[in-house]
């Protein structure tokens, strides 16, 4: 039996963690139906996401500022965080709906081997890029409190919204927000 992941009990979480986990700036949520459906904070300003530069597990660097122009769902998470092992594969099944109309997902882990990272890539078979965080500097930059956290970054590279805990991504409401995403113009 397929696990249900229900936003809801991580509401109160994220309203308040809201200070410590988000950039400066005024979120608006919920006024967004489609960020509300999911129980995604929606961010309402003109934040830039903090840039960076990441190595994935095989050594290939990948820096956010390449990604402008797409829709970059940025993924914090670890190997042994279950609410993440949980997670992962709906973040699979979104990602294969969408990568090829403008989707970036990135799962940044925090802290962990390049080797463990991999295995885990692979065990699930998750065809996404992780990228490594060792010294937990981009994690401190997004302010992360828990695991796993979601930044929706839109095409012009400004914080969309955030979220706390895991969803079904691959749900009917967290397909339309993406679409929602995708469909905006920088």
């Amino acid at each position: 039996m397929k696990e249900q992941l229900n936003p809801r009990p991580y509401l109160a979480i994220m309203i308040l963690a809201r200070p410590s986990i988000f950039l400066p700036g005024d979120p608006t949520w919920p006024t967004d139906p489609l960020f509300e459906a999911m129980g995604v904070m929606h961010v309402g300003t003109e934040t830039p996401a903090p840039d960076f530069r990441l190595p994935t597990p095989e050594g290939k660097a990948v820096a956010l500022t390449e990604l402008r122009g797409q829709v970059v769902f940025l993924n914090f998470w670890a190997t042994w965080c279950p609410p993440c092992r949980v997670e992962m594969p709906s973040m699979e099944r979104l990602y294969k709906e969408f990568k090829d109309q403008g989707l970036t997902i990135l799962a940044i882990d925090m802290g962990e081997s390049a080797k463990q990272v991999a295995r885990f890539m692979r065990d699930f078979q998750l065809s996404f890029p992780a990228l490594l965080d060792t010294d937990g500097n981009v994690s401190a930059r997004y302010r992360v409190q828990g695991l796993p956290t979601t930044f929706l970054i839109d095409r012009g590279g400004r914080i969309a919204g955030a979220a706390l805990g895991p969803r079904d991504w691959s749900s009917q409401e967290g397909k339309a927000l993406i679409r929602s995403l995708l469909e905006r113009t920088e």
